[in-house]
């Protein structure tokens, strides 16, 4: 499960077809987040032109690889939410 923030708003629980039909259709940038092969949370910040992904804070701004991130997404992706704040008494 992807979330992404883009400036029409926020989608969650997009998948990565979804995600690249999204990206197919949309111009500026964007906020990618997802679960990583051992279940952390990772960010993809993409410029998209044209249909096409770049990566903004790699050097040269690459494309996007989508077999990599592929690859890269948890197998069996939850959805991210915030970790409770746990308040522990003094003693």
């Amino acid at each position: 499960m992807l979330e992404v923030w883009d400036e029409q708003g926020y989608h969650l629980g997009l998948s990565l077809a979804q995600l690249q039909l999204h990206i197919s259709r949309y111009n500026g940038e964007l906020m990618v987040r997802y679960r990583n092969r051992i279940g952390l949370s990772s960010t993809l910040f993409l410029t998209v032109h044209d249909g096409q992904p770049l990566q903004r804070f790699k050097q040269g701004c690459p494309p996007l690889d989508w077999h990599w991130l592929s690859q890269a997404l948890h197998p069996h992706t939850l959805p991210m939410r915030p970790a409770p704040l746990l308040t522990i008494p003094r003693q």
